[in-house]
């Protein structure tokens, strides 16, 4: 009998048990329904600001089936004319660790006007972020079309919860859409949108007209945003091209422009490989920027692209132009331009003429600018060079000015721009750091200050200005015209000459290639400045034509260092002349084709082989260059 007993007194305790908790349900429902029902009342300001106590109307649509969806409530608002103003949803929805509530408000044109989570009891430091109120702010101004595709910023950590969360989001979306319906915003409207986002919904975005050319720093659209009276801040969109350089990556950042830190960021669009450089639209890849200082910006301090080097190096590089383009334009300072760095080398200048076309190629220039005084008086030279820069990891450029005066004295050392590791190069920049070979003769021992940390970098610099001096001592002293009579003589039939090499590869033999015009400016062939090297190792200057059928005209030797009068001794009969340079043997590369050359092999004249020698090899590669860069189409 005793075990009946225990099974009675057990099932008694068990009726009492749920009659005890069916009362208490009972007492405390109401309760817990009361308290939610004002906290939403309480949070409906904060959530729908738009909301006019004295006017509008807020009623809870009970037509409306809510089935598996998690909402429970929809409030609807109705001005005084009883037009829709809006929505707020109560939204509930599993995180990992209990259940959530939520509110949300959303105006007649589907924007999110406020966000509030009611209630969690999730993971602290991992779910538990949901009830931090910085997770909410992101939502005021979204499209909840933007929210329903999960592009906000999730909870670090809390992969559960935020799955779950970006799902209640889409559910209540698609909900949205098909019970009340909106006009989806149109790709001007969500941009506007995202831009509001960056710099606040209390302040006006207006477009900007910059002094400075913004494609040249690879911005495409600046706008700023105004209290009324004032600018505040200004918003870039910018455009780079990352790991596929078939497409771009575009993005927006925006500065406060009292304090120059950075407001915000976020992607737009990317081309680049999914899972690596398209992360970038990941809105946790612009979490180190809101507070961060334009300085932090343009040293790329921000954690990039996981598994993306190349996309995140470009991602920065695009952030030292932007920053480049902020200072000049907002902070007054002087523009790094090839323009503006070659006033600070002769600051008494009246103009820069580029006679880059008229000078030999040179590996590491750029640019050649002689400058003039007002009285028409030359001053010195400019050079604008870009070499390789210091990085083992990928190719980077540096870019500077040196200037040379008349006296062969340095002037002054600038950089331009660099794609080094970022902060690499900063110390370069100084605008008093080429002040160490400023009148320093380049003919004397000169030598820049050494940056601690940058030593490559510096090294790269040191070596770069010892090839401007070589070329400036050995190649630019060659007179334009001296350079423009031998083109008309290794061309007779055309009328002017441009300078075409920056078009193809650079060959060593090779000193420049002209495009030869004809009258109406049509290109009627090509003229190579080249040299070889003939007996006792010195140098022989020449230019040679070749119309565009691949025809050589004639073949024009510009010094006269290879005497043969006196090559008897050595074997040589004189049969092509006793002067290299009106030789007969030169006659054998004109009226030829290029093609011909290679497919023939032209004599030597025995007893002057090494000249003869010398010379077949550079005109052979130079025909061989001919075609394979299909200069002019190289027929």
């Amino acid at each position: 009998m005793k075990p009946v007993k225990i099974v009675v007194m057990l099932l008694v305790v068990v009726l009492v048990s749920s009659v005890g908790v069916y009362f208490v349900e009972s007492i405390t429902t109401p309760i817990i329904e009361d308290r939610r029902a004002q906290e939403i009342e309480e949070a409906l300001q904060s959530i729908f600001p738009a909301i006019d106590g004295t006017t509008d109307t807020v009623t809870s649509d009970t037509d409306v089936d809510f089935g598996t969806t998690g909402i429970t409530d929809v409030l609807v608002i109705r001005d005084g004319d009883d037009n829709v103003k809006g929505y707020v949803y109560t939204m509930t929805f599993r995180g990992f660790s209990s259940e959530i509530i939520y509110l949300v408000g959303i105006d007649a044109a589907g924007a999110i006007t406020g966000y509030q989570t009611l209630q969690q009891n999730d993971t602290a430091g991992y779910g538990a972020q949901i009830a931090d109120e910085e997770n909410w702010t992101q939502f005021t101004g979204m499209s909840i079309e933007t929210a329903g595709n999960g592009d906000f910023d999730g909870l670090a950590g809390a992969t559960v919860t935020t799955n779950a969360w970006k799902s209640s989001f889409e559910t209540l979306f698609n909900f949205h859409l098909d019970t009340y319906g909106y006009t989806p915003m149109t790709d001007e409207q969500l941009l506007l949108q995202k831009k509001q986002t960056l710099v606040g919904n209390d302040l006006t975005i207006e477009s900007y007209t910059p002094d400075l050319a913004p494609g040249d720093y690879g911005i495409t659209a600046v706008d700023v945003a105004t209290d009324g009276t004032d600018n505040q801040a200004v918003i870039y969109t910018v455009e780079f091209v990352g790991y596929n350089a078939t497409g771009s990556n575009t993005y927006l950042i925006a500065f406060d422009l009292a304090t120059n830190e950075v407001l915000g960021g976020t992607a737009l669009s990317s081309d680049d490989t999914e899972g690596f450089g398209a992360l970038i639209l990941d809105n946790a890849n612009w979490a180190d920027f809101p507070g961060m200082s334009l300085e932090d910006a343009e040293d790329g301090n921000f954690d990039g692209i996981a598994g993306a080097t190349v996309t995140t190096l470009a991602w920065k590089q695009s952030l030292v132009d932007v920053g480049m383009f902020h200072r000049v334009e907002f902070l007054g300072e002087t523009p790094r331009t090839v323009e503006s760095l070659s006033e600070l080398l002769f600051p008494g200048a009246d103009r820069f003429t580029n006679v880059t076309s008229e000078k030999p190629f040179g590996t590491m220039i750029e640019g050649v600018y002689d400058v003039f005084d007002d009285l028409g008086a030359k001053l010195g030279t400019v050079y604008h060079v870009q070499t390789i820069g210091a990085s083992y990891a990928e190719l980077t450029t540096i870019e500077f000015l040196i200037g040379i005066d008349t006296a062969d004295n340095f002037t002054g050392f600038y950089m331009l721009d660099d794609s080094e590791t970022p902060g690499r190069a900063d110390a370069f920049y100084a605008d008093d750091y080429g002040d160490t070979i400023e009148g320093v003769a380049i003919t004397d021992d000169y030598e820049l200050d050494a940056v601690g940390g940058s030593t490559i970098t510096y090294n790269v610099i040191t070596a770069a200005i010892d090839e401007v001096v070589h070329y400036h001592q050995t190649k630019y002293i060659l007179l334009p015209e001296r350079i423009m009579d031998a083109l008309a003589e290794a061309y007779p039939g055309a009328v002017s000459f441009e300078s075409v090499y920056s078009d193809y590869d650079f060959d060593a033999t090779i000193n420049n290639l002209y495009a030869a015009k004809d009258g109406s400016d049509a290109v009627i062939g090509y003229v190579y400045y080249a040299t070889a090297t003939g007996y006792s190792g010195n140098i022989i200057e020449f230019m040679w034509g070749v119309d565009n059928s691949g025809v050589a005209q004639q073949l024009y030797i510009m010094n006269d260092t290879q005497s043969w009068d006196d090559a008897t001794y050595a074997g040589y009969d004189g049969a092509f002349g006793t002067d290299f340079n009106t030789s007969t043997w030169l006659d054998l590369f004109e009226g030829v084709t290029f093609q011909s050359i290679l497919d023939t092999e032209v004599i030597d004249a025995a007893g002057v082989s090494t000249t003869t020698g010398g010379m077949k090899v550079s005109l052979e590669r130079i025909a061989q260059y001919h075609a394979d860069q299909n200069v002019g189409g190289a027929s």
